[in-house]
């Protein structure tokens, strides 16, 4: 579909949405039995047209190609479509965007059963929550209607750029270059930990992740496609860069450290880095490489008794209970902060093309004269 025409067909359901929520505002307000009726009519027409639009019925009633996108990869009914849509049109039209559970399925419903037969849509376990799409605040996981929904700020921030075409291809194929300091490859591993201390939050609300990340709102297979993403770009620009040795590059190369201990070791380097204590439990070290609940199980092995991080020294227990260092404090061995530290502060030097660019340079030149003359 044209983009024209999509931004028509946008304008459409939001159209559709709005009035949608304007008939079921007059019906809250107490209205005859006469009024009443024709508005219930009203409101059953527009939620049949959105639910034709969600289904893509005719050309007049299309759906813009990246709602059709999101329905198709998500799986999404159309009755889960038009709840999204109400959520992303309340999102634009509204300083809070959020729709109490009951609310926004009344939007759809005739009758209380109606009301109980829908209920299911919004069900943490549901398409729309559990896909990342839509943030819900449940007070427990089996009342939707108590509940609070809005549409997920990671799509909506990739809603906007796409509407307003920007940066249109630009994350399909991001320009990758070389790290121009030490600092800058820790920083960008920082923000890959987060990224896992993220998930590890979604997934294990339990866990001392949620504290660290109370407001996450990506789901946990969202989170580990962007963690993927992440880990790609880093070990690209590591490639790329060749004019100092990355010093975790050199000691990954040297111990052979698989991913899953790397990890550990730079979010037990941040902690220390800061954090008010260096020290982090065995357990949430283990759900913070885990990408799954079956993976804790697996998992457990990284920080079990005779592991490579502890055998070899790279980490260090405290307080350990009964031999079960999964119940103990881990913190990094002093020797290892040192090791992955040590040229940190060293200045960038001056990369290998940009030495050849100026060198090309100097060759051009007939003389001092000519040198300041083309600075």
């Amino acid at each position: 579909m044209p983009k024209d025409q999509d931004k028509a067909a946008l304008k459409r359901i939001f159209d559709l949405c709005q009035r949608l929520d304007q008939t079921a505002d007059a019906l809250a307000m107490g209205v005859s039995q006469g009024q009443g009726k024709r508005l219930r009519a009203r409101r059953m027409e527009l939620v049949r047209t959105l639910l034709a639009t969600a289904a893509g019925g005719s050309d007049t009633q299309a759906l813009p190609a990246m709602l059709r996108e999101v329905a198709r990869h998500a799986g999404l009914s159309d009755r889960e479509l038009v709840l999204f849509m109400f959520l992303l049109e309340r999102r634009v039209s509204c300083s809070e965007p959020e729709f109490e559970g009951r609310e926004l399925l009344q939007l759809l419903s005739e009758s209380s059963f109606d009301l109980l037969k829908h209920s299911d849509l919004l069900h943490q376990d549901g398409r729309l929550v559990s896909s990342g799409l839509v943030r819900a605040r449940l007070p427990h996981p089996e009342a939707p209607l108590e509940g609070e929904f809005r549409i997920s700020e990671r799509f909506f921030r990739r809603f906007l750029r796409h509407f307003h075409g920007h940066g249109a291809g630009a994350d399909k194929h991001p320009k990758v270059t070389a790290y121009a300091a030490v600092v800058d490859h820790y920083l960008e591993l920082r923000h890959l930990v987060t990224l896992l201390q993220s998930r590890a939050a979604a997934l294990f609300p339990q866990s001392y992740w949620l504290d660290v990340h109370p407001d996450v709102e990506d789901s946990p297979q969202n989170l580990s496609e962007t963690i993927l993403q992440a880990r790609h770009l880093v070990r690209h620009r590591e490639k790329q860069t060749l004019d100092f040795v990355l010093p975790l590059v050199a000691f990954r190369e040297e111990l052979e450290i698989d991913t899953d201990e790397e990890i550990i070791l730079l979010a037990l380097l941040f902690q220390e880095l800061f954090a008010s204590s260096p020290v982090l439990e065995a357990a949430e070290l283990v759900r913070l490489v885990s990408a799954s609940e079956e993976d804790v199980f697996t998992k457990r092995s990284l920080l079990a008794p005779g592991s490579r991080l502890i055998e070899s020294g790279l980490v260090a227990l405290e307080g350990e209970v009964d031999d079960k260092t999964l119940l103990s404090g881990v913190f990094l061995a002093e020797w290892v902060a040192e090791r992955l530290l040590q040229k940190v502060d060293v200045a960038a030097s001056i990369r290998q093309d940009e030495r050849n660019r100026f060198h090309d340079f100097l060759e051009g030149l007939e003389g001092s004269e000519d040198f300041y003359r083309n600075l």
